[in-house]
Order: structure tokens, then C-alpha cells, then sequence
């Protein structure tokens, strides 16, 4: 059975690239080390009605896990457009709180150029609607 996974925290690092950030989970990280499966991209695009607002809907698949994150549309489309990728980091709880400063495992999701061209497909017919409106 698959277990889905959300993010901590999602932000931005000093050269522009999204990062992911989750809370330690020993079968996350199994998962994720695991070398006998790849990561799996599944991107779609929903409107939140109630915030009028389209996002971009990132499913990552690796081994029997999902990483399930949101990206409300904006900077952050540009930004993984841009670097082609997702870093996924792990870390404890201490290290989230700011208690601690232990190493962190770090994972490169690479986008392939069909999910690059869904995101910008996308991002182009939001901006035409938004023009159209106007």
C-alpha cells in the first residue's frame, strides 16, 4: 500500500531552486534510498474556486511512497521550470525546530522534458486567460 507524504515546508534556496522539506520517517527514507526504483513525476493543474487560484499538482512516486506537493501558480512554476528539478530533503524534527544542526539527507528529483512542457503548457494557457479576462 502506498503511503503519501506532504511537505514540512517548501521553499526557495539561495540560487533558486525549490526545495522540499519533510519530517524524518524511516519509511520515507527507505523509500527513498532505495536504488532499485526511480522517481516517477505526475504533474496536473486544478483551480481552487474558493481562493480563485490555479496550482500546480506535483506527485512524486519512489518505491511504495508519494510525495504530494501543491504549487499555487506564480514564482514557484518559473522556478522549477527553470532548474528542471526538486530537491527533496529529510530532516529531524530538531533540525526543523532550529535545535539542531546535523546533516540532512538530500534528493534530486530531475523533471523530464514531458512534465517540463506540461508546466509550461499550463503556465501559458493561465496567462491567456488571465489576459482574456482583462
Amino acid at each position: 500500500m502506498e503511503e503519501i507524504y506532504m511537505p514540512y515546508d517548501v521553499v526557495v534556496s539561495e540560487d533558486n531552486k525549490i526545495v522540499a522539506v519533510f519530517e524524518e520517517d524511516d519509511y520515507l527514507l527507505q523509500e527513498l534510498e532505495r536504488e532499485d526504483t526511480p522517481f516517477m513525476v505526475d504533474v496536473d493543474v486544478d483551480f481552487d474556486e474558493e481562493e480563485e487560484e490555479f496550482y500546480l499538482l506535483l506527485s512524486i512516486y519512489k518505491g511504495e511512497v508519494e510525495i504530494f506537493i501543491p504549487f499555487p501558480y506564480g514564482e514557484s512554476w518559473d522556478e522549477l521550470l527553470d532548474s528542471g528539478e526538486l530537491a527533496i530533503v529529510v530532516a529531524s524534527k530538531e533540525v526543523l525546530e532550529g535545535q539542531s544542526d546535523e546533516e540532512v539527507k538530500g534528493y534530486i528529483v530531475q523533471f523530464d522534458e514531458e512534465t517540463l512542457g506540461f508546466i509550461e503548457g499550463a503556465k501559458r494557457v493561465i496567462e491567456l486567460l488571465e489576459n482574456a479576462e482583462e
